[in-house]
């Protein structure tokens, strides 16, 4: 989970951030009671008192995967959920991260205000909870009560400056359920998202704090143009030139090419 690059963009194996999409379902039915077990074929089974769920979980990386992930994690649950008895009733939900749908370069997002970053990211998820409902995905089992889309992305927040992580979900109900597995759509739809398309368990916004100090890794070799430099301290102004200015050049350890400006 903690081997995963800094951003989305930069990983080259999706394991990590597999897990930790896992996780953090998991995260959620954990906080309201629910017991949560990892042993099965089924990637979460969460039980509380008569009621379990198998959730099956997909990143998926594009719109054209969309609809055959989904009914890869239907027949996943099909395949791996047992029947409901008399007294101890089972469903399935399929959560899926759209977040590289909505935002191809799957790194970081920004809005001027905190509601403006919000917006943005849940209206990119009413546009793709639209587009799945348009294509009315294929809920074959009746037991299974529907698809949790899902945002999860880094935002910067410009008046005021501030970093956050942003979470959006919305769930689109399978509606060929009967009248016990429609009980059990609506509780799991008010304790997950009782607001629709809310931001629950989002990270807040932190004012961000200038560094008094800066960490330069040991065998970094740094260049100054003196002339440059001199000119920029004395004047306020870099000197005409006729190609890019470079007042300073660094090389980290164990970098081959050239130094960065």
């Amino acid at each position: 989970m903690v081997s995963g690059a800094d951003f989305a963009a930069l990983d080259r194996n999706t394991e990590s951030r597999n897990t930790q999409f896992e996780l953090r379902i998991a995260s959620y039915l954990g906080r309201i009671g629910y017991r949560l077990e990892f042993d099965s074929l089924t990637d979460i089974v969460a039980t509380r008192g008569l009621t379990t769920y198998y959730i099956e979980c997909k990143r998926v990386a594009s719109a054209s995967q969309l609809a055959r992930r989904i009914k890869e994690a239907v027949r996943q649950i099909e395949r791996r959920m047992p029947r409901s008895g008399f007294f101890r009733k089972r469903y399935g939900v399929v959560a899926t991260d759209v977040t590289r749908i909505a935002f191809p370069h799957n790194g970081l997002t920004s809005g001027v205000t905190p509601d403006h970053a919000r917006d943005v990211i849940q209206s990119k998820l009413s546009d793709i909870t639209a587009s799945v409902q348009k294509g009315q995905p294929s809920f074959t089992d009746h037991s299974i009560l529907g698809l949790w889309l899902q945002i999860h992305i880094p935002s910067l927040v410009l008046h005021p400056p501030t970093p956050t992580t942003r979470f959006s979900s919305s769930f689109v109900r399978n509606p060929n359920l009967g009248t016990m597995a429609l009980f059990a759509q609506q509780r799991w739809v008010t304790q997950m998202l009782a607001n629709g398309l809310s931001e629950i368990h989002e990270d807040g916004p932190r004012q961000m704090q200038p560094r008094s100090s800066i960490q330069i890794p040991k065998g970094t070799v740094c260049k100054f143009d003196n002339d440059i430099l001199e000119t920029l301290v004395a004047t306020g102004e870099l000197p005409e030139r006729a190609d890019d200015h470079v007042v300073l050049s660094v090389r980290p350890p164990g970098l081959v090419g050239p130094a960065r400006p």
